[in-house]
C-alpha cells in the first residue's frame, strides 16, 4: 500500500526531501551516482535521517523517483532508463520487511542483475547493489496480493499502466530466473499461483538480495553513515561522491532577552539539577548562557541572562586586571 495523500505531501512539503530533490542526478546528467531503491512507507528514516546528510554532508550523487504521484504512468520508464544509464554505477537499497513486500522494489533489485544492458555491445550488465538493512528481516507468511499490475488503485482510480507493469516484470522474472538462474526456489511457485503475492515477493527479494553477495549494512547497530560511505567507494568507486556542502543550516532564532523575567519552580526544575546548581553554579549558569539550545530557552533561562554576563564580565577583570 502507498501512501495517504496527507503523508505523500507531508514528503513533499519536507525541507530534507526538498534539498535531496534539488541535487537529484539522472541519466541525462554528467556526473556518476547511484540509484536510491527504497519503499515509500520508509522516506522519512531513509531520505531524511540517512540521503539527506550523505548528500549534504558527503557530497553523494543520487537519483531517486523525486515526482512522488503515486499513479506516475512514466514509472516503468523513468527507473530503467536511470538505472541502465552508463552514468549510474550502483544501487542503494534500503531493506526491510516492506521493502521486501512490494513488486516496485523487487522489480528494481530484478532490474539491477537482470535489465540493464550495455549500450554498445547490448551484453547484460550487473549493477553493484548495497542493501542497508533499517529494519528486520522476517519470514513473511502474509498470501494477500502485492497489487502487481492491478486495474485500480487502493483509492479506486484506474491504474492505465496496469499492463505495462505486467509485462516489464514478467520479462524482467524470464531473464533472472532462465539466464541468471537467480529465482531457482521461486520460479515454479510463481508460475503456478500466476500471481505475485507479498509472501511470494518477500522470498523472491531474499533470493535476489543473497545472489548479490554484497557486505550487510546494518544502519542503526553500531553502523554509522562514515561505513555506508566507505561501502559505496568500495562497491561504485570515488566517482558518485562529489563535494559536500558545507554550508550551515540557518540557525533557529528563538527568543531573545528583554531583562529580567519570572518563572516558576516548577519550570525550573524541567531543565535543571538543582544539585548541580549549589554545587556549581557558574559551571551549570556558563553552559546556559550559549544559547545554543532551543530546549534552554525558557524563561527562567532567559532571566539569568544579565546574572551570567556579569559573572563572565567579572571573571574576566579578573583573569586580566589590566
Amino acid at each position: 500500500m502507498g501512501l495517504s495523500a496527507e503523508e505523500n505531501q507531508r514528503r513533499r512539503d519536507d525541507e530534507r526531501v526538498k534539498y535531496i530533490t534539488k541535487n537529484i542526478r539522472n541519466a541525462d546528467s554528467k556526473e556518476d551516482y547511484v540509484f536510491i531503491s527504497y519503499k515509500s512507507d520508509d522516506w522519512e528514516s531513509v531520505l531524511g535521517d540517512i540521503v539527506y546528510h550523505l548528500v549534504k554532508d558527503h557530497g553523494l550523487n543520487v537519483y531517486f523517483d523525486g515526482d512522488f504521484n503515486g499513479h506516475n504512468p512514466l514509472w516503468t520508464k523513468q527507473f530503467p532508463e536511470n538505472m541502465e544509464a552508463q552514468n549510474c554505477l550502483g544501487v542503494l537499497a534500503f531493506i526491510d520487511d516492506l521493502y521486501t513486500q512490494s513488486y516496485a522494489t523487487l522489480m528494481e533489485l530484478l532490474y539491477s542483475q537482470a535489465g540493464c544492458q550495455d549500450e554498445n555491445t547490448y551484453k547484460y550488465v550487473k549493477k553493484p547493489v548495497i542493501p542497508v538493512y533499517i529494519g528486520q528481516i522476517s519470514n513473511i507468511c502474509d498470501k494477500s496480493d502485492t497489487g502487481l499490475g492491478v486495474d485500480y488503485y487502493d483509492d479506486g482510480t484506474v491504474n492505465l499502466h496496469a499492463a505495462d507493469e505486467k509485462e516489464l516484470f514478467e520479462e524482467l522474472f524470464e531473464t533472472a530466473s532462465e539466464s541468471f538462474g537467480i529465482l531457482k526456489n521461486t520460479r515454479r511457485p510463481y508460475k503456478k499461483e500466476k500471481r505475485l503475492s507479498k509472501q511470494l515477493c518477500a522470498a523472491m527479494c531474499r533470493e535476489v538480495i543473497s545472489s548479490i553477495g554484497a557486505n550487510d549494512n546494518l544502519y542503526g547497530a553500531g553502523v554509522t553513515l562514515e561505513d555506508i560511505v566507505n561501502t559505496i567507494k568500495n562497491q561504485c568507486g570515488d566517482t558518485v561522491f562529489g563535494l559536500p556542502d558545507k554550508t550551515e543550516p540557518p540557525k533557529p532564532t528563538g527568543l531573545q532577552p528583554t531583562g529580567p523575567q519570572t518563572a516558576t519552580i516548577r519550570e525550573m526544575i524541567k531543565i535543571f539539577d538543582i544539585s548541580t546548581l549549589k554545587k556549581d553554579s557558574f559551571a551549570k549558569l556558563q553552559i546556559l548562557a550559549s544559547g545554543a539550545d532551543k530546549a534552554l530557552e525558557t524563561s527562567w533561562c532567559l532571566s539569568m541572562f544579565e546574572l551570567i554576563m556579569q559573572l563572565r564580565m567579572r571573571n574576566q577583570m579578573q583573569k586580566h586586571p589590566d
